[in-house]
Formats: C-alpha cells, sequence, structure tokens
C-alpha cells in the first residue's frame, strides 16, 4: 500500500477536483450567471472563500506533494537525501493532513450555505428585501419555495448546485487525504515506502567475496548478487547460508539472499529500487557500448540511493615491475583519473547524482599527488528534489524479468513463528529443569508441602518457586487403567500390549516438578521477551509436544532427579553417552573448520 505511484495517482486526482473547486468558487461572485449589483446580495459563506482556500490553495500543496513522492523515489519529498524514508512519509503525512483541513473547511462552509440558502430579492409586503428568505424553511425539499426570489433569476438552483459541487469535490479530497494519511503512517511504521525492496546488490559478483562479508551486517534485509559468469558463482554461492550459530541464537533480524545469473546491460525489475548498487572492478570489462547500457541501467532504471563503483587507475600502472598492457587480459580499457572523473560526471549530469571520488591502494611516498590510488572508486548519491529526465518509470518496465535465480535463502529469524516457538521452548526446558533443581535443594532444607487441588505444593520459605505433584497411575483409581505420566497419557490398550513395560516404565508411581509459568516469566528475562506475556506463552507451549503442561495449563511438569537418574543410567548401559560425546567433539571440530575457512 505504501508506495510512489500510489501517491502520485492521488496528486493527479487532487489537482483537477481542486480547479473544479476553484471555479465554483468565482462563479458564486456572479449569482444569476451575472455580475452581483451590490457585494451585499453576495452571501457571507462565499466570502469565506471556501473553494478558494480551502479546496484549492491548501490542496494544491499536498498534491504536489504526492506527486513528488514517485519522481524522487519516495526519498525525497522533505529536500534532504539524510532524512530517509520515513521522514519522507512524515512528510507526506503532514501534507496530507493539511490537505483533510483544507477540504473539511470547504465541506463545511459549504454544508452551512447549502442549509441557509442564497440571498436573493423577495417580495414582503409589498416591499422588495435583499436577505435570505430560506434560512426558516425547508426550500431543499419545497422546491415550489423557490419562486419567492425575484432577483437574480434562478438564485436558487445556482446557489444549491455550486455549493453542492464544492461539498461533493471536498468530501472526495478529505477522502483522498485521508487515505494518504493512512499509507503515509504504514510507511512509516513498516519503515518502507513506495515499496522499495532496500538492501544491496553487488554487480559482477564473481565468488561472491564481498556478499560473505556483507551478510554479517545484520542491518541489510536484501542481499543480491548478479554475474554474467553462473558457474563461478555456484562455486561459492553455499557460502553465503546461514551458519550454525544463526540457527542456535536466531535473532529479530532478517536476512535473504539472491543469486542471479545475467548481463548488467539488461535490465530486471526486481532490481529495481535498492539502497546501495556496487560494482567492484567491472566496468573496465565491458565494451564502450555496453558501458552506455550499464550507465542507463543501473542509474537510469535501477535508480538506487547510492552507488559505488571501482576501476583500475592506469596512472597507477607503472608502479608495477613486469606489467606491460592492461592489467588483465579480459579489460576492454583502463581509464586515468580524468576519464573516469569525465564519464562519472557525465553519468551525474544525466541521471541526477552527485559523485565524489576517493580509491584504495596508495602510491608510495611522494609519488600519490602524481599517480593517484591503485584503483579509483567514484561514491556516487541520488539527488532529491527533481525529476531525472532520463529515469525509466513506465509499468511495462516493471514486468522485465532477464535474470537467472540461481540461489536463494532465507535466514533463520525470531520474526518466524515456527523458529520463535522452537527458542522458546528450548528457554522453557533449560529454565524449567534449573529451578526444578534450585526449589529440590530447597526441598531438602526447609520446605513446607501442602495439599491443594489434589496436588503438593511445594512452598520454600525464602520464596515460593513451584509444585510438586504426585501423580500415581491408576485405572480410574486402579492400577490397570489409563496411565498419566508427567502429562503423558498411555491408553488402557497400551497398557495391556507390554506388562513387563507398565511395570518398568509406565505403570508405578513416579513425580513430577510442576514449574509454574508465571515464575518461567519472571525469572527468565528472555522468556519474558520472546512470548511477550503470560497469555502468549501458555499459547505458545500450549500444542508442543516437548512440553508437558498441567491440567489447567498454568504450569510446566518436569520430572523429578529420581526419574532422571535411572534414565541416565540406562542411557550409560546402552553406550549413548559415549556416543553423545563423539557426537558433540564432532560438531566441535565443524565449528572449527567453519571458522577457520
Amino acid at each position: 500500500m505504501c508506495s510512489g505511484s500510489f501517491a502520485k495517482c492521488l496528486g493527479i486526482t487532487l489537482i483537477p477536483l481542486s480547479i473544479v473547486c476553484v471555479l465554483c468558487n468565482i462563479l458564486l461572485f456572479f449569482p444569476g450567471g451575472k455580475p452581483a449589483s451590490d457585494k451585499e446580495h453576495i452571501t457571507n459563506e462565499v466570502w469565506y472563500f471556501g473553494g478558494i482556500l480551502g479546496s484549492g490553495m491548501l490542496m494544491i500543496f499536498p498534491a504536489l506533494v504526492f506527486l513528488g513522492l514517485k519522481n524522487n523515489d519516495c526519498c525525497g519529498c522533505c529536500g534532504n537525501e539524510s532524512c530517509g524514508r520515513r521522514f519522507a512519509m512524515l512528510s507526506s503525512i503532514l501534507f496530507a493532513a493539511v490537505g483533510v483541513v483544507g477540504a473539511g473547511y470547504s465541506v463545511i462552509v459549504s454544508a452551512v450555505a447549502i442549509n441557509h440558502g442564497p440571498k436573493c430579492a423577495y417580495d414582503v409586503e409589498g416591499n422588495i428585501t435583499w436577505d435570505t428568505p430560506f434560512l426558516k424553511i425547508d426550500y431543499l425539499s419545497n422546491t415550489a419555495s423557490w419562486s419567492k426570489c425575484v432577483e437574480p433569476p434562478n438564485a436558487v438552483s445556482w446557489h444549491l448546485g455550486l455549493f453542492s459541487t464544492l461539498l461533493v469535490m471536498g468530501l472526495i479530497q478529505v477522502a483522498l487525504c485521508a487515505v494518504q494519511v493512512v499509507n503515509g503512517l504504514l510507511g512509516c511504521l513498516c519503515g518502507d515506502c513506495c515499496g522499495c525492496c532496500g538492501g544491496v546488490v553487488d554487480l559482477g559478483c564473481g565468488e561472491c567475496s564481498l556478499l560473505q562479508k556483507l551478510k554479517f551486517h545484520r542491518e541489510i534485509e536484501l542481499l543480491v548478487g548478479v554475474d554474467i559468469n553462473g558457474a563461478k558463482v555456484k562455486k561459492k554461492m553455499h557460502s553465503l547460508g546461514p551458519m550454525s550459530t544463526d540457527y542456535l541464537q536466531p535473532t529479530f533480524d532478517q536476512l535473504r539472499v539472491e543469486l542471479y545469473q545475467g548481463s548488467v546491460t539488461q535490465k530486471d525489475g526486481r532490481l529495481r529500487g535498492f539502497d546501495l548498487v556496487t560494482s567492484i572492478e567491472l566496468i573496465e570489462h565491458l565494451t564502450l557500448g555496453d558501458l552506455e547500457h550499464f550507465s542507463e541501467v543501473v542509474f537510469g532504471y535501477m535508480t538506487p540511493v547510492a552507488v559505488i563503483v571501482s576501476t583500475p587507475n592506469s596512472e597507477f600502472n607503472p608502479l608495477f615491475s613486469g606489467l606491460t598492457g592492461f592489467r588483465h587480459t579480459d579489460h576492454k580499457f583502463e581509464w586515468t583519473r580524468v576519464e573516469f572523473q569525465s564519464w562519472a560526471l557525465k553519468v551525474c549530469l544525466e541521471y541526477g547524482y552527485e559523485v565524489e571520488f576517493t580509491g584504495v591502494g596508495k602510491a608510495p611516498p611522494g609519488q600519490q599527488e602524481k599517480v593517484g590510488f591503485c584503483s579509483q572508486i567514484g561514491v556516487f548519491h541520488r539527488l532529491v528534489g527533481r525529476n531525472c529526465c532520463n529515469m525509466l518509470f513506465d509499468d511495462d518496465a516493471e514486468d522485465v524479468f532477464s535474470y537467472k535465480l540461481l540461489y536463494s535463502i532465507n535466514y533463520p529469524s525470531l520474526r518466524d513463528n515456527n523458529i520463535l516457538r522452537r527458542v522458546l521452548v528450548n528457554e522453557v526446558l533449560y529454565w524449567g529443569e534449573k529451578l526444578k533443581t534450585r526449589c529440590m535443594e530447597e526441598k531438602i532444607g526447609e520446605t513446607l508441602c501442602q495439599p491443594e487441588g489434589g496436588a503438593e505444593e511445594c512452598v520454600s520459605a525464602p520464596e515460593r518457586y513451584m509444585e510438586v505433584e504426585e501423580q500415581k497411575t491408576a485405572c480410574g483409581a486402579e492400577m490397570n487403567s489409563p496411565v498419566e505420566q508427567c502429562g503423558r497419557r498411555v491408553s488402557e490398550d497400551q497398557c495391556g500390549e507390554d506388562e513387563e513395560l507398565q511395570q518398568e516404565s509406565f505403570c508405578k508411581p513416579n513425580r513430577c516438578v510442576s514449574v509454574p509459568l508465571a515464575v518461567l516469566w519472571s525469572a527468565c528475562p528472555k522468556i519474558s521477551a520472546l512470548s511477550g506475556s503470560l497469555t502468549n506463552l501458555r499459547r505458545l507451549l500450549v500444542d508442543d509436544p516437548e512440553v508437558q503442561l498441567s491440567q489447567d495449563g498454568s504450569a510446566v511438569l518436569v520430572q523429578e532427579q529420581e526419574l532422571e537418574e535411572e534414565r541416565h543410567l540406562d542411557l550409560e548401559d546402552s553406550g549413548y553417552a559415549e556416543a553423545t560425546q563423539c557426537s558433540y567433539g564432532a560438531e566441535r571440530e565443524r565449528e572449527n573448520w567453519e571458522a577457520n575457512e
């Protein structure tokens, strides 16, 4: 909904409405289609300039701003590039509010004027009087009363028609400006005006070395690489995937990585409107004809907020011993500083950018001024407050998809409900065990256990942590009934299938520690941050198979130590502990391998 095209449509719609309102207000100074012989013969509401001031002047400014949002890619309405998207949308909200006020003023004036009726000459006991004869008469439903007006002719229909038009036009303007206010508010909340995807595009990404560094800047939400050599991209594309730590400790940051095979001289609608486009040591591989297409695609079609272009500096080449010709056999040209600056300034003039020049690789002492940097860099910033003449914003262009998608992946984020639930469950299980251990330690000391609601409540002297429930297996009240073990139920048929299993595992008394969700929520800040509220915490845990909740859903059931020790002994006998240690060691080796790589 937050789009420059939408704002432009509103601006185009508001301008003719404003013109109509101004014309209607001007015509009201000519009652009956003739000039008024006396200014007193014109109703007071006409002098309030509802159409000229409210729906005219106060509406032109918002309309122009909305038109500018499209041309400036939603970031130039405030006149300063550093203001960012949110401030641009904020300015559109303010101007839209001005439009609502102006149109509302016109609506109020028009409604009052229609209620009072026109001022005209009418006969009062043989005397011709100029006044508003319909002030106390429902003349709208009684058209026969219109004949009271002797002069000017058709005064009622003229007055009613023009003010009705102002009323309708004003209501439409109020609705349109209100929609833009909502549109701007959504843009400020989501931080994304004009529907742009944001992020960074690396043209000529090659083996993705730059992208591998950029993926750690988590303020970037979309990272895109493009190269004409698909085989080279495929060699390293999987190195852009999430690491194990991204899955183990996900954050609320979002990142999506996309890699495409395609030529930088071709247009693709998926690469428009990004924050930054980089072209590192790329343009020298293009012919001069392809370079013109590159400029048109990057600066005229993609129109990013900023562009970084680097290319070799031929003046630095004599410092390379044994170098003859170009630095690479595929280079089509290598520019001097003057040639690069000449091309960059021409691009700025054609597409509405400004450029700063810098570089990397300093020359030996005393030669920096003479030869400059090893590679020269131009940092382009899009100008605001102007319509770049060569920007191709036709609707059909956005449907061009000439690149082939090679790789795409979304990094795990806590904004994904499934990932959020998994992390939350792990925290609940960990803190449940931790609080259970603390409670059991205090239970050995000073603890009072008292029955409450059919369960036993564990109350320690310093603080109440949790409840302890003793659940004995019984069928109703017998041992051969459905078994409930720490929230898990086993049917009667299952109990009957394996009597030995019943006696060893399910069908024997065992105890569970009941940890209230309120205690978990207050004891662990991460749990409270992830869930937000106790109600939401209960909702996220209720259907998870790894978490056993009490019958009323107010507590997590954790097995007591005795049961865990027995299970631990069984696992040791089965060799599971050794396998776990081996798995852990392998995981550590894999982490070290990834770090060394």
